[in-house]
């Protein structure tokens, strides 16, 4: 009997335990409030220069690569960096949902934004060149 009852608690207990890690784990990449601007905007961990080659070079080895045009996409970040979603207000990129696919494919290159030294899921504002076969990005917060 005093096994059956050890038992029940240590199943209990576990149970308990894995429902809080994944609640954790799906609070962490969905957002319940999406900032359009915070104190801290979402931004790239290795810098703009080094986003536009990322870009460049996949979008090149897929044969993908826009010649000319442009676009302003505003990506919802999440609280762990990931690209959650692009929105395309406008764009004049032939193709342009291979270079969405692209953005969302990477998902480490974004730091989250932060309201009051928290993170939080943010909109950024993405301003992206295409011109001779070379990607630009220029972020709005």
């Amino acid at each position: 009997m005093k096994s059956f009852l050890f038992l029940s608690m240590m199943l209990f207990v576990m149970s308990v335990y894995a429902q809080d890690n994944q609640q954790k784990d799906i609070t962490d990449t969905q957002c319940d409030k999406v900032f359009t601007r915070c104190e801290e905007p979402p931004s790239l961990k290795n810098g703009t220069k080094e986003y536009q080659k990322l870009l460049t070079d996949y979008l090149n080895e897929k044969n993908q690569l826009p010649t000319e045009g442009s676009a302003t996409l505003y990506l919802k970040i999440s609280k762990t960096g990931e690209v959650l979603d692009v929105n395309i207000r406008d764009h004049s990129i032939k193709g342009v949902e291979k270079l969405v696919s692209a953005i969302k494919n990477f998902k480490n290159e974004w730091k989250a934004g932060k309201q009051n030294k928290r993170l939080v899921c943010a909109y950024v504002r993405v301003e992206i060149g295409a011109n001779h076969n070379k990607i630009k990005v220029r972020l709005e917060g």
